[in-house]
């Protein structure tokens, strides 16, 4: 017997198998590697950044105490020469030797002035004594104020001046006195009554500071920098920055937000270290610190400088770690190849058992591993499979036997209830459709009528449960409503009697929910009892649709001898009663939504049908519209009655 359900196709080579087992093993153990790896970078360019932090530290740290030792001297002289300056307020001569002295005896200070508010000294306008180091390195003296040259409105004369304490000033180039690039020391005078009355002040040179600073390189393309207070480049590699720019502007010029943030806290006097991406350049490294004027000095180090080391490790171990894999992967695929060579002459006995062969021979393992225990499952297998098929082919054939059943009992059951229409063609007074569709091939609702002296009697009912038991309980109640209905005078008698008629011997303890009915057909008069089902639509001619309005009774077969109550109402022509089961507002869409009783309401007041096989052809359609696919939970039936 050949089965194409089991067909297998043999390949005749075990590398596939043996190289997909080769890169797994492989694929493992590069990760593993792989993790490794980025845990060993990550904490050695950790070591190395902060390796390089404290380096770039300590030199900021050397370099500004080298530069605030020359501004705390500069600072000292000045200060130091306060009193000799007071003292001497009467002497113009003494006051030219002051400024030529602090000259004289500070290398830091190229220049030295006194300036005196205008007509503070002797009544005159102007008198600054002020003595400078020429270009041939001797000291001169001049009086620094002229018309042209109004040093009252200078900052480094008014900051202190207002501020009334020292100020140390912007770089600058100055002009017709020492003539080199410098920053100015102002020490403001007070008198006994407290007033300023003038600005003593110390000119620095910068040149030994930017030298300094152009000599900081902790690492091959390192640089350093140096800001004003006010941000103002002073040293720097780019000497075009150099006056031009600050760092803030700089910042924003090259869409550096990093620099900006770091330029922020320099102004601040911050001490800080930050990564920046610079375009065209990677990543940087700035450390920056303040000096004792408020100026601030950076160190700028590259990504290579920092973790070049870094890289060629990873270039080697990287290496390594492929030449590894390599080996691993030859090792791994001869080996994995020996081990699996049974596995050929298991794949030949497979295509023969496919081929129907369940007897053909296994090949013998004698090694105690898995391949025995793959061995002996296929011989177990072989065993299992003619015990399997032998018991699908018993299986399949009661299965198509009750399949069969199944559909004899639904062709019954829908002979069952009255299932053509109209049913009473004679009749043009009255208008009947019904349909019943169960959840299952067999369910428990049902419906029936039939007309007895001129009286149209009807019912509807849901039997608790479904299939093959709810069926034969609906054939039961269907059979009592046509035996009993055929003597009975009302809806209640005709109840009465079907319940106590179901209740005997009712040891399923199963019940059925019912609608019953008598309709006189010459005056439109129904009576009515509703044992614990859905009430009725009552849609009248004008389309207004309204749910009948029920007693509470007991449902059918559950105890004997229970009085039924019923009701009754008059119904004009051109009206429909609706009736339905549970099936209809209870069917649920994808998100467990009911189709509900008000939408029902809705559905009918809303639409107009000349038939009840439009009216209920259309509400079918719009209830599968509203479950949308989902299959139905529950038998539904629906029956119309239309009193022309």
């Amino acid at each position: 017997m050949s089965n194409p359900m089991f067909k297998i196709k043999i390949s005749g080579n075990q590398e596939s198998l043996g190289s997909r087992i080769s890169f797994s093993v492989l694929a493992v153990a590069g990760a593993i590697f792989l993790a490794a790896l980025v845990v060993v970078m990550y904490y050695s360019n950790s070591f190395l950044i902060e390796d390089a932090k404290q380096n770039v530290s300590n030199q900021l740290t050397i370099a500004a105490s080298s530069i605030d030792h020359n501004l705390l001297a500069v600072e000292t002289a000045i200060e130091n020469n306060e009193w000799l300056v007071m003292n001497s307020l009467d002497d113009e001569e003494k006051l030219y030797e002051i400024t030529r002295k602090i000259v004289s005896d500070n290398e830091e200070i190229c220049g030295c002035a006194i300036a005196f508010k205008p007509y503070y000294f002797q009544r005159r306008y102007f008198f600054s004594p002020y003595s400078y180091v020429g270009a041939d390195s001797l000291i001169y003296s001049k009086q620094l104020g002229t018309e042209d040259y109004d040093y009252q409105f200078m900052d480094w004369f008014q900051i202190p001046f207002l501020l009334r304490k020292p100020v140390w000033s912007e770089p600058y180039f100055d002009e017709g006195g020492a003539d080199v690039v410098m920053a100015t020391y102002s020490y403001p005078l007070i008198d006994t009554w407290g007033d300023v009355f003038a600005v003593m002040t110390a000119d620095y040179p910068l040149t030994g500071i930017v030298d300094l600073v152009n000599q900081i390189h902790p690492y091959e393309n390192s640089f350093a920098f140096l800001v004003s207070r006010n941000g103002t480049y002073v040293a720097h590699k780019d000497t075009s920055l150099i006056f031009t720019h600050t760092v803030l502007s700089n910042a924003l010029d090259q869409g550096y937000n990093e620099l900006y943030e770091a330029g922020l806290d320099m102004l601040n006097s911050g001490i800080g270290y930050r990564e920046m991406r610079m375009k065209g350049e990677g990543n940087k490294y700035l450390s920056y610190m303040p000096l004792h004027n408020k100026w601030s000095m950076a160190i700028v180090n590259s990504d290579m400088d920092v973790l070049g080391r870094s890289y060629i490790m990873l270039f080697i171990i990287i290496a390594l770690m492929v030449f590894g894999l390599v080996l691993l992967y030859i090792f791994t695929r001869q080996s994995v190849k020996k081990k699996l060579q049974p596995l050929v002459l298991f794949t030949e006995a497979a295509n023969e058992v496919a081929k129907g062969d369940f007897k053909y021979a296994l090949p013998e393992v004698k090694t105690k591993d898995e391949m025995r225990t793959l061995r002996d499952s296929f011989a177990y297998m072989q065993d299992s499979i003619v015990k399997y098929i032998a018991d699908l082919k018993e299986t399949m054939g009661a299965k198509e036997r009750i399949e069969s059943e199944l559909r004899i009992a639904a062709d019954i059951q829908r002979g069952m209830v009255p299932s053509v229409f109209p049913p009473f063609p004679e009749r043009n007074d009255l208008d009947i459709f019904a349909v019943l569709s169960p959840a299952k091939e067999v369910g428990g609702d049902l419906y029936d009528y039939f007309i007895r002296d001129n009286k149209f009697y009807f019912t509807i009912g849901d039997v608790s449960g479904k299939g093959v038991p709810a069926a034969i309980f609906m054939a039961i109640a269907r059979s009592a409503f046509r035996y009993i209905g055929a003597s009975a005078e009302s809806a209640s008698d005709l109840m009465t009697k079907l319940n106590d008629s179901i209740s005997q011997g009712n040891q399923s303890n199963m019940f059925i929910t019912m609608f019953a009915g008598i309709l006189d057909l010459a005056t439109g008069d129904i009576q009515f009892c509703n044992a614990g089902h859905n009430p009725g639509v009552l849609i009248s001619p004008d389309g207004k649709a309204e749910y009948v309005e029920v007693k509470n009774n007991l449902v059918v077969g559950v105890m004997d001898g229970f009085p039924f109550s019923g009701q009754s109402m008059k119904i004009e022509r051109g009206s429909t009663l609706l009736l339905y089961t549970d099936g209809v507002t209870e069917a649920e869409n994808s998100v467990k939504e009911l189709y509900s009783e008000e939408r029902l309401q809705a559905f009918c007041s809303n639409n107009s049908f000349d038939t009840g096989e439009e009216l209920i052809g259309a509400l079918v359609a719009d209830i599968k519209k509203f479950t949308n696919g989902e299959d139905q939970n529950d038998d539904i039936t629906i029956l119309t009655i239309k009193l022309k």
